[in-house]
């Protein structure tokens, strides 16, 4: 299933939004406290009919407003399928949802830090920072190698010279920093930087790159 395209009407930070994903895998980034979690959150809110954030729809709304609106379109192979959520304030101060359920094909999950488990050596863990960033990093690169066995090629073996003589195959962080242990920690700079290293995987672009 592939999010074709997503507009939101008064939600949350939102007055309006208009946005179209990437068809491969999208990372979201900048600022804390711009829209980030509100974007995944809408995103999920217009596939399953809820909210994984909150239980209160009350708390969905931009404040002030009467009507949140999503629309969206989703998309399975050549079958297209446009979605329509509304949230409405009724004259005793509730609100109501409505909308149409999403198709059967049509499934979100959304997680945080908090809940991704790692497994190591048959032990289980909540993990986040680099324990959980690199488990990730190496599933899109395991994919990866899936993909090119089926074409009948060879795994990509050690990465390091392949990814850096090929920056542009990842997305540059440039901003942020990881204050710790009573310091400011490293900065996000542009180019690798020990926070980030060459960035966070863009996997059309690690596709076409190892000739997938």
């Amino acid at each position: 299933m592939q999010i074709g395209c997503a507009q939101l009407s008064e939600f949350r930070n939102y007055r309006t939004l208009s946005w179209r994903p990437a068809p491969c895998l999208n990372v979201v980034t900048g600022p804390n406290a711009q829209g980030k979690t509100n974007l995944l959150e809408a995103l999920g809110l217009l596939i399953t009919g809820r909210s994984f954030r909150t239980s209160r729809i009350a708390e969905i709304p931009r404040w002030g407003t009467e009507t949140t609106t999503l629309t969206g379109e989703v998309l399975r192979g050549e079958t297209r399928c446009t979605l329509r959520r509304a949230l409405t304030r009724l004259g005793d101060g509730t609100w109501q949802t409505s909308g149409a359920p999403a198709p059967e094909w049509a499934r979100a999950i959304a997680f945080g830090w908090q809940d991704l488990e790692i497994v190591n050596g048959g032990n289980y863990e909540l993990a986040y920072g680099t324990s959980a960033a690199s488990p990730i990093f190496a599933s899109a690169i395991a994919l990866l190698n899936d993909q090119r066995i089926a074409a009948g090629k060879s795994p990509l073996g050690f990465l390091n010279p392949l990814l850096y003589a090929n920056p542009g195959a990842l997305n540059d962080i440039a901003s942020g920093s990881n204050p710790g242990c009573g310091t400011n920690g490293f900065p996000a700079l542009s180019g690798w930087d020990p926070v980030t290293g060459l960035g966070s995987p863009n996997y059309g672009a690690l596709k076409r790159l190892v000739g997938l």
